[in-house]
């Protein structure tokens, strides 16, 4: 199985997601706020990863932002 650790941080104006294929050590970071906006990346990131067949493993994802 190919793994990719992610971490997702929302505020108010700002969203970011950073992500670590585990086996190869390559991260990508997106970030959707008013003068950057990685929306369109971000999902054609996820759709490559679906496609792909890797799991993905949240950091504190069960209790995101409760």
């Amino acid at each position: 199985m190919k793994y990719v650790i992610f971490d997702l941080e929302t505020i108010k104006t700002i969203f970011t997601g950073c992500f670590l294929d585990v086996t190869t050590n390559k991260r990508r970071e997106f970030v959707i706020y008013d003068s950057l906006n990685d929306f369109k990346l971000f999902l054609k990131f996820l759709k490559q990863l679906r496609e792909k067949d890797y799991v993905l493993v949240g950091f504190n994802s069960l209790s995101f932002d409760a």
